[in-house]
């Protein structure tokens, strides 16, 4: 086990599971599985010799062993007062297109595949309600997931001043100050309108210990780099202490 581990990219565990027949059930450890999802990476093994499986008279027989791995899948929570563009933004990296209508969202679900360092990923993204009277989900969305992009208006102060609870919210519920987190000013392409300086941010984001990014879901600016950096930020809290090399507090550009 420990060798094959080796092989393997960091903070990545693997199984070595049997395969039977061509039902796709393996065995792991000492359970069967038909569908093994939980799982960060598996060895299938297909041996030369029939094999039973438990309680069963049927057997397999197969030719090589192989390697496979199941896609990680993050949960991402995107948090922000209402009107900041956390649809908008979140619409724009899954479709490629812009939401010109602003319509309070109570809660929205997407799904995609991306591709960060040359390594796929599923993202679960939660697009939440920004209206205070929905407020009080946000410990369940927090305690579920496991990045967060924190989103305010460059052309709204208190929008900015908002975000401050927010974080202080998700610190409380996970009871850990490191958490995958981004802080996000959006609304970039309104920069004649703008309100709360570039140098805030970077501030905020300095005192926190995260990334900054100023984007536009409008225009599509730093929208694919924000996303692809939650993703960075979630893989570098599986690493060992010692292994993480991400900034304490950086501007992604």
């Amino acid at each position: 086990g420990e060798a094959v581990r080796t092989k393997l990219r960091k903070g990545v565990e693997v199984f070595p599971c049997l395969v039977l027949n061509s039902n796709q059930a393996v065995y792991c450890g000492q359970h069967w599985n038909s569908n093994p999802r939980f799982l960060n990476a598996i060895w299938l093994l297909k041996c030369s010799l029939p094999v039973i499986r438990p309680g069963t008279s049927r057997g397999g027989s197969g030719r090589r062993w192989h390697w496979a791995f199941a896609t990680p899948e993050y949960k991402v929570v995107v948090l922000g007062s209402g009107g900041v563009g956390k649809s908008a933004l979140t619409v724009q990296f899954v479709t490629g297109t812009f939401i010109e209508k602003y319509d309070p969202t109570i809660e929205d679900f997407y799904r995609k595949e991306i591709e960060v360092d040359s390594s796929p990923s599923v993202l679960e993204i939660l697009d939440t309600a920004g209206t205070e009277q929905f407020a009080s989900m946000r410990d369940l969305y927090i305690k579920n997931g496991q990045g967060f992009i924190l989103v305010y208006s460059l052309v709204n102060q208190q929008s900015f001043q908002d975000i401050r609870p927010m974080r202080d919210q998700i610190v409380r519920v996970k009871r850990f100050e490191k958490v995958p987190l981004i802080l996000v000013g959006n609304k970039v392409d309104l920069e004649s309108e703008r309100e709360v300086a570039g140098a805030d941010g970077r501030a905020l984001a300095q005192e926190w210990g995260c990334p900054f990014i100023e984007t536009s879901a409008k225009s599509k600016t730093m929208v694919d780099e924000l996303f692809a950096e939650i993703v960075r930020q979630m893989n570098y809290a599986t690493l060992p202490e010692k292994q993480e090399q991400c900034c304490t507090a950086c501007v992604v550009q």
